[in-house]
């Protein structure tokens, strides 16, 4: 049930060495790190709301077999609903309870 976030290669294969079970998320700092963070095994990869605007880069994430992470700051339905046009296979939040409660309201509309 381990996640281990990871901000290079190095620490993926390092990781991987200590914790072989745990799965990885990859804290990419540049989108040009998305191919070789995949190679060294990383299971999902992070990508920033910022970056999104590049229509090539979710497809990459997907091209290499790893799952794709999104994250926002607040939570809000306003930052959450272009998140979800993207089909991430995972949502992160500063404000985690108020992102688990707008997930919530938007499942019952």
């Amino acid at each position: 049930r381990t996640i281990v976030g990871v901000r290079s290669v190095e620490q993926a294969r390092h990781f991987r060495q200590l914790l072989p079970q745990a799965r990885q998320l990859g804290l990419i700092a540049q989108p040009g790190e998305i191919e070789s963070y995949a190679a060294a095994g990383v299971e999902m990869i992070r990508l920033w709301p910022r970056w999104l605007d590049d229509a090539t880069l979710v497809p990459r994430v997907r091209k290499t077999g790893a799952k794709l992470h999104l994250n926002g700051e607040t939570g809000l339905a306003d930052e959450i609903l272009p998140l979800l046009k993207h089909s991430p296979d995972s949502l992160s939040s500063d404000n985690p309870k108020l992102l688990a409660a707008t997930l919530a309201e938007l499942r019952s509309r």
